[in-house]
């Protein structure tokens, strides 16, 4: 949990900097080097981090990258309303 947050801030910092590539490493490696089991048995607190890495790219305006992204896991329900914005995004791209 504390190199999590360790992670977590580090990125927060490059964000408020505007340090992209930074903040984009950081994040995509905190989430590698959590390990699964921590995963599923701290499922509520885990479900924040793995919505992070489309946060990151969001604040700075990746939007195709958080479109090109790949499913997040539907365990949790932060990510779920991710998933969500993504299909909304995506709809509105296409203008439908």
């Amino acid at each position: 949990m504390y190199m999590a947050h360790d992670y977590h801030m580090l990125t927060f910092a490059a964000l408020m900097c505007g340090q992209r590539k930074r903040a984009i490493v950081t994040i995509d490696e905190m989430l590698t080097r959590l390990p699964d089991s921590w995963k599923t048995e701290y499922a509520p607190m885990a479900d924040g981090f793995f919505s992070m890495p489309l946060e990151v790219r969001m604040r700075f305006g990746m939007w195709d990258d958080v479109l090109a992204a790949p499913e997040l896991p539907k365990m949790f329900s932060v990510v779920a309303r991710f998933q969500h914005m993504r299909v909304e995004l995506r709809m509105r791209r296409r203008g439908s």
